[in-house]
């Protein structure tokens, strides 16, 4: 399936930035780093989704207790199902790192099967641990 071009905004994994050599992405790693990127970009500042987003970072300064945590896998699966070329999307651990840190792993499935996204969220940032097939 063809999903476009776009340019890495995770260039070897971490935080956020532009790829300083501006190569191109395609294919599910580019859908795996748009669901990112929703993932961290407040409701209506999506040019091309005015309805999409959900700010991560700002969910991640609060207390995060057991109903939280179920809240906010569905509140993560729903916006990700979201980006064309999901079709579903299931957040399998959701794991406190300590100093404000949480580990969610999100396997999401496109035509191609499934990827895992693992991404490191704190009220700072959100970084891709992992971005790949399995």
């Amino acid at each position: 399936m063809s999903y476009g071009l776009d340019l890495s905004t995770f260039p070897n994994g971490g935080g956020v930035d532009i790829d300083p050599g501006l190569l191109p992405i395609s294919g599910p790693r580019g859908i795996l780093e748009l669901c990112a990127r929703r993932l961290m970009t407040p409701r209506g500042l999506l040019d091309d989704a005015p309805d999409g987003g959900f700010d991560l970072m700002a969910q991640m300064g609060r207390r995060i207790n057991a109903v939280t945590k179920i809240r906010l896998k569905a509140d993560i699966e729903n916006e990700c199902e979201r980006v064309k070329g999901v079709l579903s999307a299931k957040v399998n651990d959701f794991s406190d790192q300590g100093g404000g840190v949480y580990r969610i792993r999100i396997m999401v499935t496109l035509a191609e099967g499934e990827f895992s996204l693992v991404l490191n969220a704190s009220s700072i940032d959100v970084t891709i641990i992992r971005a790949d097939k399995g």
